[in-house]
């Protein structure tokens, strides 16, 4: 016969043995002096994209994460996310700014310290809203060699530019040139002509680019022809040592380089100045020949030719002081309906140039001043009204004059 106190003792362990080994599977570990290694994203990432995977490593002991994003504002936190979870991951759509995130591990007994990242979600850069800034060649830069260099500055996010040449002006379909390249830069070398050149950048990750920017360049290798002399002429004997010279040229927009010489071949010269126009005037100090010749400068800087040399001379200045100017028409005291006459006289031997006056009614009783002009011919027609009129011619030359010679006239109704 069984022994029942030796059965009630048996069943007291057996209890007891169960009853431990049931706490202990309700008791959990302590992990508060655990931390969450956090996986990704990675500390202080910089993104475009929007849609954010959080992950971390599995805590030993832990049931349950939590997560807190926060999105940092005028220094608070405005929380964006809280949640408590049981996988070690989590996926949010978060608009662009900055974010704080961090993750602790619990269970029901005890939770690890947060561990904590920064992450900043940037706007998707749009390429086409910026503009490419060229930097060389200047806009409507005239070159005289063929070889060109373009240059631009690096744009940010673009990954290849788009470099367009075409002839004329940039509505031209005549493309000499159209590629893409990673550089800032393009040596090419362009035949003589007007050019528009362009540069576009590109996003090849969002597929977008700029508008092309765009500039005017020239290409002028050729120099001009040489000038055609007009005055003086050849062999010229002239009076005045104050001698307009003038010339011809096909080059528009072009100046000119004017040389003066007492050498035959123009050595040495005198004078050598440039000007916009096709004449110039110099004035000569010394009687004796003279030799001058004319070059053009395009506006590419290019230098033509030299004209064919001309001599002309200038005569000794003769003294006009003892001379008189004889007066031809109209005729002295001559009264005439005819309201527009010609004034007349014979030339003075040594004279450049002569001055007419006429006044009304006479030059000791000046009423009105009718002309008053430095003529380098030896007549002048004036319209004149009813009224009695005295006019009176003298010579000039750069060293004397002439007295006047006077005559009356008067002009009926």
């Amino acid at each position: 016969m069984i022994n029942k106190t030796k059965i009630q003792q048996a069943l007291i362990i057996a209890l007891s043995f169960i009853m431990v080994m049931s706490c202990r599977d309700i008791i959990e570990n302590d992990i508060s002096d655990k931390s969450v290694e956090l996986s990704s994203p990675v500390d202080d990432l910089e993104t475009t994209d929007t849609k954010i995977k959080f992950v971390w490593d599995d805590v030993s002991d832990a049931t349950a994460y939590t997560l807190q994003v926060v999105k940092p504002n005028a220094g608070n936190n405005v929380m964006v996310e809280d949640t408590t979870i049981e996988n070690t991951w989590f996926e949010l759509d978060l608009s662009p700014g900055q974010y704080k995130w961090r993750v602790n591990a619990a269970n029901s007994v005890s939770e690890t310290s947060f561990s904590e990242r920064s992450l900043q979600v940037k706007p998707k850069f749009d390429i086409s809203k910026e503009a490419v800034t060229l930097s060389a060649p200047e806009n409507g830069t005239v070159y005289t060699a063929s070889a060109i260099s373009l240059a631009w500055e690096k744009l940010t996010h673009a990954h290849t530019y788009s470099v367009v040449i075409k002839k004329g002006d940039w509505t031209s379909t005549d493309e000499v040139y159209n590629d893409k390249t990673t550089q800032q830069s393009l040596d090419i070398t362009l035949d003589d002509g007007d050019y528009s050149w362009g540069v576009a950048a590109n996003d090849t990750i969002y597929k977008k680019s700029t508008s092309f920017v765009v500039r005017q360049l020239f290409v002028d290798s050729s120099a001009p022809d040489a000038p055609q002399l007009t005055t003086p002429a050849s062999e010229a004997s002239l009076q005045d040592p104050e001698v307009l010279f003038k010339w011809t040229s096909t080059e528009a927009n072009a100046s000119f380089e004017l040389e003066v010489s007492t050498n035959a071949d123009c050595s040495d010269p005198l004078f050598k100045k440039t000007v916009d126009a096709t004449s110039s005037v110099i004035t000569l100090t010394n009687d004796g020949k003279y030799y001058w010749r004319v070059r053009a400068i395009d506006a590419a800087g290019n230098v033509g030719a030299f004209s064919s040399i001309r001599k002309f001379n200038i005569d000794e200045v003769k003294d006009l002081s003892a001379e008189i100017v004889t007066l031809m028409a109209p005729a002295a005291d001559l009264s005439t309906a005819v309201k527009t006459l010609t004034f007349w006289w014979e030339e003075v031997s040594g004279a450049t140039k002569y001055r007419l006056q006429i006044v009304s009614p006479s030059f000791d009783n000046i009423e009105r001043l009718i002309e008053d002009v430095e003529v380098t011919g030896n007549k002048k027609t004036v319209t004149l009204t009813e009224g009695t009129y005295q006019w009176r011619v003298k010579a000039v030359n750069a060293e004397s004059k002439t007295g006047y010679s006077v005559r009356t006239i008067e002009i009926l109704p």
